[in-house]
């Protein structure tokens, strides 16, 4: 899948909850001038679909995501307002089935292997992985993703202090950073550049 194969080009994905909606093309102008082209949005964010429809028009080239979606309507909501992938803390079936019609990347967050084993089974290509940085150690992470090989394994809700830990784990392709600064586009593209610098290059 394009989307798929985007984001693990690009490998890091900022998590970003504007407070308000004209924060939302800026942040996003941060972002490419920082080097980074990819975020995700949280549904739980009011001003969620209008800053997908807008970034999604006016920045063709970033690969916009939402994530924190736990109903069918909202990942409908998400998918119509120009997401690229869809993210859910958990794995849902039903969630599963609307982005594979509208052929959207899906990303279920998953902490166990019956998770994962119902996303391989279900024919995903990808899963995250909820806030591996928690998890008790890296060779359990390296176990439980070399259980399913098809699956390509992104990690969620990661702090920037433990990006560069789990990026350089082989069975990890890309990150979500929860907590780049995002106060200003100012701030944001200082963030990415110095994120950029130690983890990409």
């Amino acid at each position: 899948m394009e989307t798929l194969s985007r984001l693990t080009e690009i490998r890091l994905i900022p998590l970003l909850r504007p407070a308000r909606a004209e924060l939302t093309l800026p942040l996003l102008a941060a972002l490419c001038s920082g080097g980074i082209y990819a975020a995700e949005f949280s549904m739980s964010v009011p001003i969620t679909p209008d800053a997908l429809r807008s970034g999604s028009r006016l920045f063709p080239d970033l690969v916009l995501g939402v994530g924190d979606v736990t109903r069918v309507e909202d990942c409908r909501t998400a998918i119509r307002s120009g997401a690229r992938y869809v993210s859910s803390p958990g794995y849902s079936p039903m969630l599963a089935a609307l982005c594979r019609e509208h052929e959207t990347l899906y990303l279920p967050q998953c902490t166990c292997p019956s998770e994962l084993l119902s996303a391989q089974l279900d024919g995903l290509s990808a899963a995250g992985l909820f806030a591996p940085h928690l998890w008790e150690s890296d060779a359990m992470i390296d176990q439980l993703t070399a259980a399913f090989p098809g699956l390509t394994s992104v990690a969620c809700r990661v702090p920037y202090g433990e990006a560069e830990r789990l990026l350089a784990l082989p069975s990890i392709a890309a990150c979500t950073i929860t907590d780049l600064p995002s106060t200003t586009p100012e701030e944001l593209a200082a963030a990415c550049q110095v994120l950029t610098a130690r983890l990409l290059h």
